[in-house]
């Protein structure tokens, strides 16, 4: 359960947020493709967060298919990573290992994607343009074409900012 879909046309697949568990509910069907051109991670949230990490996780550690083309995900630019010996010195600071703390998780899929040299990209529309401006997913000449309408967040809103902001302070929770 939790939330996650994969789309697919002929010579394209985009995976849309990852499911609640450790074992990616979409791995069974998602191994067999070739390449998962785009993955979308809609928000930070414990329904759709894990099933994306394991599988970037054990990308990193094989070579294993599908191969992953984009990510979009409005990620911090810059992760302000707590170095091991701060996270917990004392028994008043430690943390409960029951307790999800989605920053971290967030980091974790951020620097996992880099290691495969995917770069998040951010999705945004801008509060600017008159109309929302579709981001191409897949053109092929005589089938068509697949463009995506990112409607909210929008660029510099309040919403994102705080998101940014609880984020970059390494909040252990924020809204979804």
């Amino acid at each position: 359960q939790g939330d996650s879909a994969l789309f697919g046309i002929r010579g394209f697949n985009l995976l849309v947020n990852g499911g609640y568990n450790k074992r990616a509910c979409f791995w069974d069907f998602t191994r067999h493709l070739d390449r998962v051109d785009a993955m979308l991670m809609t928000h930070l949230g414990t329904d759709n967060i894990f099933g994306l990490k394991t599988v970037l996780q054990r990308k990193c550690l094989e070579n294993i298919h599908p191969h992953i083309g984009y990510l979009y995900f409005n990620a911090l630019e810059k992760l302000n990573l707590l170095p091991p010996e701060q996270e917990g010195d004392g028994d008043s600071n430690k943390k409960s290992s029951l307790l999800i703390n989605l920053t971290e998780e967030a980091n974790k899929i951020v620097q996992m994607a880099k290691q495969l040299g995917i770069s998040p990209h951010p999705c945004s529309r801008s509060a600017t343009a008159a109309n929302c401006e579709p981001v191409n997913l897949y053109h092929k000449l005589g089938h068509g074409s697949l463009d995506m309408y990112v409607l909210n967040p929008v660029t510099d809103s309040k919403e994102l900012k705080e998101l940014y902001h609880l984020w970059s302070k390494q909040a252990c929770n924020f809204g979804t």
